[in-house]
């Protein structure tokens, strides 16, 4: 729902300053140079199977959501377990106890400020985070209101932490002059919504599907989604939002690996002219049981002493000379080919 207080239009820009609690804005400003390529990485399942992991470890600075994880997926993901995270609560808890924090993470808290901050902000985890040498920094909720909510969302409830690990990097690269940031794993993705968890039963089933169809809810994820289709289109953002179209053929059926060739089936032997197959086995059958044409082929003398018949059809009683001279009393044979030795 559109908020009416809105002063700000449709997909603005979010500006950097007043973005950080505390001043913390030039301590973040002083990590971005004017050539310095940031990725931030979502947690959509439609980041499966597109491989994009290389070129998201091509960033100087890539941004993960929560307590998103690389396990298992490093060839779609990337490597790079984080160089700064975007929490909201369970987030920034998981992400200590995860490990995923070292002295090299700057973990943003998008909850201060807020009638959550309590809940959010629990400072002996903050503290343990501290004391691992990362960097922690609150982001000012007066700007996730009014710049993000109201203004680029134009929304009554509030925006995902997606869309403000977004907004961060856009932020930082408009007033640095910086690369536009490249967005991946954002989007619907019904048969996973998110891509290290696909199968997750959530406690806030309605908040997942919401999340999983696109839907406004509890986040405005189709105003999120306008709004990265907007900034793409002006060239703020490099989005990368594939569909999950095919999903469940990679997801439910992997591909199963290619069976190794078959071996080259033996040559088969010259044929006789079809005449003279066709008076041998006149001569020693009733005619009519002829009513289709056999084939005959010589085979070595060797395996003479079977009975050969493949293909074509049945002719009971039939008498099968072997060699020279000698003679067998024909039994019913099998549809096929005779073959005559």
């Amino acid at each position: 729902m559109a908020d009416p207080r809105r002063t700000i239009p449709p997909g603005a820009i979010p500006p950097l300053h007043h973005m950080l609690a505390g001043g913390d804005v030039d301590r973040i400003a002083r990590l971005v140079t004017s050539t310095t390529r940031i990725a931030v990485v979502g947690s959509s399942g439609n980041l499966l199977y597109w491989k994009h992991g290389a070129e998201i470890d091509g960033h100087a600075i890539v941004i993960r959501i929560n307590h998103a994880t690389v396990n298992d997926h490093t060839e779609d993901v990337g490597q790079h377990i984080a160089d700064w995270r975007v929490v909201w609560a369970d987030g920034l808890r998981n992400v200590l106890a995860l490990d995923l924090v070292d002295q090299r993470t700057v973990v943003m808290s998008a909850c201060w400020g807020t009638s959550e901050a309590d809940d959010c902000v629990d400072s002996a985890v903050v503290g343990s985070i501290r004391a691992l040498g990362a960097t922690y920094l609150n982001i000012n909720n007066e700007w996730l209101t009014e710049h993000l909510k109201r203004g680029a969302l134009g929304s009554t409830v509030s925006q995902s932490t997606g869309f403000v690990a977004i907004a961060v990097a856009v932020a930082l690269t408009q007033a640095l002059g910086a690369p536009a940031p490249s967005v991946y794993g954002f989007g619907a993705c019904p048969p996973c919504n998110k891509y290290y968890c696909c199968d997750c039963n959530k406690a806030n089933a309605t908040n997942a599907a919401d999340e999983r169809y696109g839907l406004d809810g509890h986040h405005p994820f189709a105003a999120e989604a306008a709004v990265r289709r907007n900034w793409h289109s002006r060239g703020v953002i490099k989005l990368t939002e594939p569909s999950c179209n095919g999903f469940y053929q990679h997801y439910l059926q992997p591909a199963v690996p290619p069976r190794p060739p078959s071996p080259p089936s033996p040559p088969s032997p010259p044929s006789l002219p079809q005449t003279i197959c066709t008076q041998w086995i006149r001569s020693r059958t009733n005619a009519s049981a002829l009513a289709q044409p056999l084939f005959c082929h010589q085979v070595p003398a060797e395996k003479c002493n079977h009975y050969y018949a493949m293909q074509a059809r049945s002719i009971p009683e039939l008498e099968i000379v072997a060699g020279v001279g000698s003679k067998r009393t024909g039994r019913q044979l099998p549809a096929g080919e005779l073959i005559l030795c």
